[in-house]
């Protein structure tokens, strides 16, 4: 079973699941190995409940996958850390093997192994709050410049200029000062 993701569908046409897949594939075919199912994801990696990981543990529960072949651990997952161990240790007791295409395949029973797992969780999950802090202080950086940062149109009242800066809309400036003093 292979299982790629990206973390949203405006990246679904980057080359990462290509990618992904092409590396994944030819591992499948090194080991002779047979794919039966590709499992695509275009979502945040952020929650462990997702329906493809949810598919790829009850098909491991019937019995339908030997191998789960994902390309980096944070493919599978961004997660809490310990959800995503939980989620692992799901995978063990079915009886599932795991490729990660950087290490290779995981031992369960070797320490070394469940270290580098255990890290890389620990590791994506906090890529993730960087991430997320980085576009918060982006957007607060780009309000405090006077910059709209949401793409779109701003809400009623508002506009932006060429420039992209946030300016109050005239005809609606005194309902704005009203809300707001």
């Amino acid at each position: 079973l292979i299982l790629v993701r990206v973390s949203s569908k405006s990246q679904s046409d980057n080359s990462s699941k290509s990618t992904q897949l092409e590396a994944l594939k030819k591992v499948v075919e090194k080991i002779d190995g047979t794919v039966i199912e590709i499992l695509e994801a275009e979502e945040s990696a952020a929650e462990i409940e997702r329906s493809q990981l949810n598919t790829a543990l009850e098909m491991a529960r019937n019995d339908e996958y030997d191998i789960l072949a994902v390309y980096e651990v944070d493919r599978l997952s961004r997660a809490d850390p310990w959800d995503t161990l939980r989620y692992l240790h799901d995978l063990q007791q079915s009886g599932i093997t795991l490729y990660c295409d950087s290490y290779g395949f995981i031992d369960w029973d070797e320490h070394y192994d469940f270290e580098i797992l255990a890290r890389e969780a620990v590791f994506a999950n906090r890529w993730l709050n960087r991430l997320k802090k980085g576009r918060v202080d982006g957007v607060r950086r780009a309000l405090e410049n006077g910059e709209w940062p949401f793409g779109g149109e701003p809400p009623v009242g508002y506009y932006t200029d060429t420039e992209n800066k946030l300016k109050l809309d005239e005809e609606y400036a005194g309902f704005i000062q009203d809300i707001f003093h």
